[in-house]
């Protein structure tokens, strides 16, 4: 089981200054599944911190944010997520994708690297069908400017 890391430290204190500005400008939430639709669930400890799943435009550009402790999320297509941990008075935020499959439950774990720091990381579990626990491969992404008021996620 490998532990997810925030890769870029620097890229990360730039990245959320912007998404905050973006979506202070005009926020166009995440829209979750209606009943009917693919899809799946994912959640956070309650106390530990908000996943958030991040909404993009047609061009690929930022445009919004839904966050809770429990989400629905669209199956079969890749999501785009962060994950914003509170411990004590420090709160850090994780950005990571994957592609979560219809009916699935998904639990993001909190992690702390000791050999980078302390730094914060975490881990996705999933729980399928047939209710066995499974580590979830996922991709960290950071957030790029692309032109004038585009953030961008890039992998």
């Amino acid at each position: 089981m490998k532990p997810l890391f925030a890769p870029l430290v620097a890229t990360t204190l730039f990245a959320m200054p912007v998404m905050a500005l973006a979506f202070s400008l005009g926020n166009k939430p995440y829209v979750q599944p209606v009943e009917g639709e693919p899809a799946a669930e994912v959640s956070i400890d309650p106390g530990l911190g908000i996943v958030g799943a991040l909404n993009f435009n047609e061009d690929g550009c930022y445009i919004g944010r839904t966050g809770a402790e429990t989400l629905r999320v669209h199956a079969q297509r890749k999501a785009h997520m962060d994950v914003q941990i509170r411990d004590g008075r420090k709160t850090c935020t994780v950005t990571f994708a994957f592609t979560p499959q219809e009916d699935h439950q998904y639990r993001v774990l909190q992690g702390l690297e000791p050999s980078r720091g302390g730094q914060c990381s975490v881990m996705v579990m999933g729980k399928g069908a047939d209710g066995a626990d499974a580590t979830v491969d996922v991709q960290p992404f950071e957030m790029r400017v692309r032109g004038f008021g585009c953030l961008r996620a890039s992998e």
